[in-house]
This record gives structure tokens, sequence and C-alpha cells, in this order.
């Protein structure tokens, strides 16, 4: 239950941006910088909530999220979409689990 808690989170962090972020990621690094951060603490606050955050956990959610989304978007291949939110998934496991 705990897992679904997260990953509920994660779709939330990515349904609340604002319009002008979702261009700019597109165009430039820092607007994913700035989403994998929101994504990052979005997803922390619920690992605090569950008493398993770490900031090392903090740290690898923000890097491996703007990492994969930096080469989403350098890529013009449909299934990246999907790829990237399988990796996404894949990240809140490990740090649940790890």
């Amino acid at each position: 239950m705990n897992i679904i808690f997260l990953l509920f989170l994660h779709h939330l962090a990515d349904t609340i941006q604002p319009t002008w972020l979702i261009k700019n990621k597109k165009i430039h690094a820092y607007a994913i910088y700035e989403h994998a951060f929101v994504w990052a603490g979005t997803v922390s606050v619920g690992l605090y909530l569950l008493d398993n955050f770490s900031i090392g956990k903090f740290f690898f959610l923000l890097i491996g999220h703007f990492l994969i989304d930096y080469f989403k978007y350098k890529k013009t291949e449909y299934y990246w979409t999907y790829l990237d939110q399988f990796l996404h998934a894949i990240q809140i496991i490990v740090v649940y689990y790890f």
C-alpha cells in the first residue's frame, strides 16, 4: 500500500506542472531541473511520512529524474514516454526498499 501512495505522489507531481514549465522542459534544461526538484520533493515528503526518508534518497530521486527526463526530451521516439514512467517507478521502488 505504501508503494501505491508513493506512485500516487509521483503522478500528482507530474500532473500539477504549470503549462509554461511543460513547454520549457523541451527547450531548457533548467525547466527540467525545476520539475525534477518539485517531483523529488513531493515523493520525498511521502517517504518522510512513511518514516523512510534520507537526504541521499532525495538526491537519488532528483538526479535520476533529471537525467531520465533530460534524455526523454532529447529523443523523438514515442516509446520514451513509457520508458520514462517505468524508470521513475523503478526509482520509487528502489528508494522505498533500499
